[in-house]
């Protein structure tokens, strides 16, 4: 029985690390769009990004780039799944002082 119930919760953390880095799979592209229009648009008098157009350039980067670097595979999900919402977290951190700031342009 203790292995079923250790299963189950695993199987759990496997789909929240799943939903979190889909999540972020998209936000990322919501950050790269909002944060161009806000300092790339104003201050160079570039073209705004597409919502699609910013999440592919997020895809070519990582594709290009690797995956973050303060993920490791260690084979706990909790770690993998705490990692994965503090990157996100951070994320969005920076996204508001970058918003912050675009407010005095």
């Amino acid at each position: 029985m203790k292995n079923e119930i250790d299963g189950a919760t695993g199987c759990l953390l496997s789909i929240a690390l799943l939903a979190v880095t889909v999540a972020a799979f998209f936000l990322k592209g919501l950050y790269l769009m909002l944060a161009w229009g806000w300092v790339m648009v104003p201050i160079f008098k570039l073209p705004a990004l597409t919502y699609w157009g910013a999440t592919a350039i997020s895809l070519l980067w990582v594709i290009l780039f690797g995956p973050h670097p303060k993920l490791k595979d260690n084979g706990d999900p909790i770690d993998s799944l705490k990692s994965s919402v503090l990157i996100l977290a951070t994320d969005a951190l920076f996204m508001g002082i970058l918003w912050l700031v675009s407010l005095g342009i």
